[in-house]
C-alpha cells in the first residue's frame, strides 16, 4: 500500500505537469488570437502655454526654474479591441513626442491611466490637465517647436507575454507659444 505523502506526491506532481503543458497552450492560443481591428483614438489639444517657474513643490523652496508645458486635452479612444478572454489589464499613456537639435525623439508622458475591463476600455476625457510634468532636459523650451501627442498601451496578459502598440496614424499635433516669464 502507498503512504499518504507518496499519494499527495502523485497528485502534486500530476497537477505540475498539467499546468505546464497548459499554461503555453494557453499562451500561444492568446497569441494567435491578436486583435486584428486597432483601437480607435481622437486626441484633440487647446490652450497650450508655456511658463518659466519652480512648479516643483516637493522641493524645497520650488526647486530650479523651468519650462513646463500645460495644455487642455480632450481624448475619445475606444479600446474595447484590445480586450479577450486572457486580456489582465491595459496600461494607457499620452505621450507627447518631439525632436530638438541635440536630442531626436523625445518622449515624454504626460498623462496615464490603468483600464482594468472593457466597461473602462472607452475613454472620453474633456479638459483633462496633464498628470506628469512636460518640460525639456535643457531647463527652456524652443517657441514655435512642433509636438505630437499620441496614444499608447501595453496589455497585459494573465498568461503570457506583454505587448505594447500606440494608435495608427499621427496623433494631435500642436506649436508651443513663447514661454511667459515669472516676474
Amino acid at each position: 500500500m502507498y503512504s499518504l505523502l507518496q499519494r499527495l506526491n502523485l497528485v502534486s506532481a500530476t497537477a505540475t505537469t498539467g499546468l505546464l503543458v497548459l499554461l503555453p497552450l494557453v499562451m500561444f492560443s492568446a497569441w494567435l488570437k491578436m486583435p486584428s481591428v486597432l483601437p480607435t483614438a481622437d486626441i484633440r489639444v487647446y490652450d497650450v502655454q508655456v511658463a518659466h517657474g519652480s512648479y516643483d513643490h516637493n522641493l524645497y523652496k520650488g526647486g530650479a526654474a523651468w519650462d513646463h508645458v500645460f495644455a487642455s486635452i480632450d481624448l475619445d479612444a475606444d479600446l474595447t479591441p484590445l480586450f479577450t478572454w486572457n486580456t489582465k489589464q491595459l496600461f494607457v499613456n499620452l505621450v507627447a513626442e518631439y525632436d530638438t537639435k541635440m536630442h531626436t525623439g523625445n518622449q515624454v508622458t504626460v498623462w496615464d491611466t490603468i483600464v482594468r475591463s472593457p466597461a473602462e476600455a472607452k475613454l472620453k476625457l474633456r479638459g483633462q490637465r496633464r498628470k506628469y510634468i512636460l518640460t525639456d532636459i535643457r531647463r527652456h523650451i524652443t517657441s514655435g517647436q512642433s509636438m505630437n501627442l499620441t496614444l499608447h498601451w501595453s496589455l497585459m496578459p494573465w498568461v503570457g507575454v506583454m505587448t505594447s502598440g500606440q494608435q495608427s496614424g499621427v496623433g494631435a499635433t500642436f506649436t508651443l507659444p513663447a514661454a511667459e516669464r515669472e516676474k
